[in-house]
């Protein structure tokens, strides 16, 4: 209560300094959504080969989002934006973590989140609009959305409509700054920022939209640490250039945050150069011949990480024994830190009185079998590639404690294939959507015996680590999506997702024909029921 009073005084301190200083209409909308869901088996895991985990599972979840945002706007040439988010997991109230704070008896949590706040404005007479502030920023992806960038962020945007059929975007986003510069007093620590430049043109043709789109990225050699930069960076250390775990940063913050055999061949201190990433896309839609429409995209990324230079030695001089298991030594190589990738992605949908049949497929490049030479997946910052609603980000929930996107929030690392039925109307006010989907991984599966030769990192820990987002070309996935939205209101929603995750990895590749491997053949279910109002 004491939270929702103090919020409410907080707006109230806003809309009064807007009311002193100029008139300007309030409007309010936003959602309010209750879920209750039974998911299983979310990690595939079945145990050892000597038998079950012998643990039993909470698979029934109860959560709630509601998020608001209000428009203050002065004119159609200025206006202002918040958006507020207040997420709760029922019963829950974990320490640390705002999005299961205030479940629980009591109902008290710190758990309001800011998640966009940010202005409009026009330059006077002219057609040259801005956006200023934390803002929701996604790259073109026309077939199943950015499996790059799309997201929250501090940025400024610009648009410019020079006529009916072409519109520019620039854009400048500030994701990270970790200020290590200022917390640490080491010479090797220069820019700490995170800073990401983008065009992006809207050209409108007869019956076709095409999306060009450019961004580089610039971070500063004392920017590694940052957690968040893992999706991106991190992956392209050693001891992660395959690996999506969160909790293994690395940088020149700390020694232990690198492998043993990353060390600079002078006074035992890392020399990591600044890094640049370049991504160059490509969004298409032709409905030119509506009803049937077709959709593509491709994209091309590059992280340039800079020389590194190594050797074995530990930080005070001492040969750490135990380095790698068969006591390889690294030679130089300019390679290590880079990550470089592609990917293509197309649908085709004919849509009929009571359905849109469809075919959907994407490709995007893998690992090679050697950790390295660098990473050959492509890199992303944070996605929401969404064509399943369980393995994938498509999930129409409040998403407060993981309930998906079990095969990842991007295509790297992955080719797929599906057949969609969208749109199916039978009964009135009931939309249904059927999906299966076929996914498997273009990472060659050498690549997890070079993991274990170069790095500390086993097969298990990183499939532990990673199950189903880092897949090998010998492993594959099933997906089954059943989904309903049913309009009680018109304002209210009642939505029904049911989905299926088959998960089929290599033995062999994996080391899981050993004794006593950990299993993973266990399949993933979800049966939601969400009541969604809208207003």
């Amino acid at each position: 209560m004491k939270r929702i009073i103090t919020l409410m005084l907080a707006l109230g301190l806003v809309f009064g300094a807007v009311a002193n200083s100029s008139a300007a209409e309030i409007k309010a909308k936003g959602s309010f959504t209750m879920e209750y869901g039974w998911m299983d088996n979310l990690n595939f895991e079945k145990g050892s080969s000597t038998g079950g985990d012998g643990r039993s599972e909470d698979d029934f979840i109860a959560q709630q989002r509601f998020r608001t945002q209000i428009d203050i706007v002065a004119s159609e040439n200025l206006s202002g934006v918040v958006f507020f988010e207040i997420d709760n997991a029922w019963g829950r109230n974990v320490a640390g973590d705002s999005k299961t704070k205030g479940g629980q008896l009591g109902a008290d949590g710190i758990n309001v989140e800011t998640k966009r706040a940010f202005i409009d404005w026009t330059v006077p007479n002219t057609d040259l609009a801005f956006r200023m502030g934390i803002q929701g920023l996604a790259l073109p992806a026309p077939v199943a959305g950015s499996s790059i960038l799309d997201d929250d962020v501090a940025a400024i945007l610009a648009t410019y409509k020079f006529n009916d059929m072409l519109t520019l975007n620039a854009f400048w986003a500030r994701p990270y700054d970790s200020r290590q510069g200022e917390r640490y007093a080491d010479v090797n620590f220069h820019e700490d920022e995170i800073d990401l430049f983008g065009l992006i043109a809207g050209i409108e043709l007869d019956g076709m939209t095409i999306t060009p789109w450019a961004m580089y990225g610039a971070v500063g050699a004392g920017a590694e640490a940052v957690g968040g930069l893992q999706s991106l960076f991190a992956a392209n250390a050693p001891s992660g250039v395959i690996s999506g775990n969160a909790t293994n940063n690395w940088g020149p913050a700390t020694h232990t945050a690198l492998p043993a055999f990353i060390y600079n061949s002078y006074n035992g201190t890392e020399n990591i150069d600044n890094h640049r990433a370049w991504w160059l896309g490509l969004g298409y839609e032709l409905n030119m011949f509506d009803p049937i429409v077709f959709s593509f995209e491709a994209v091309y990324g590059k992280v340039d990480g800079g020389d590194l230079n190594y050797r074995l030695t530990g930080v005070n001089g001492t040969d750490p024994a135990n380095a790698f298991a068969n006591g390889t030594v690294f030679r130089s190589d300019d390679d290590i830190l880079d990550r470089e990738g592609w990917a293509l992605a197309a649908k085709l949908s004919y849509k009929m009185d009571m359905l849109t049949p469809g075919i959907i497929g994407w490709y995007a490049t893998g690992e090679d079998d050697d950790i390295t030479n660098g990473s050959e997946r492509l890199p992303v910052i944070s996605g929401a590639f969404s064509p399943t609603t369980f393995g994938f980000d498509g999930y129409a929930g409040g998403n407060v404690t993981p309930t998906g996107d079990l095969l990842g929030t991007s295509y790297d690392g992955k080719w797929g294939l599906g057949l969609v039925l969208e749109d199916i109307k039978v009964i009135e006010d009931l939309t249904s959507q059927i999906r299966v989907v076929y996914v498997k991984g273009t990472n060659d599966h050498d690549v997890l015996d070079s993991l274990v030769k170069y790095t500390s990192t086993s097969k298990a820990t990183f499939l532990s680590n990673n199950i189903g987002t880092f897949m090998t070309d010998k492993d594959q996935a099933w997906e089954v999506n059943f989904d309903h939205k049913y309009m009680i209101y018109e304002n209210l929603a009642m939505i029904v997702e049911l989905g299926y995750v088959n998960l089929d990895l290599n033995d062999s590749a994996w080391g899981l024909n050993q004794a006593g491997a950990t299993k993973y053949d266990e399949d993933a279910w979800k049966a939601n029921l969400i009541f969604q109002y809208t207003f």
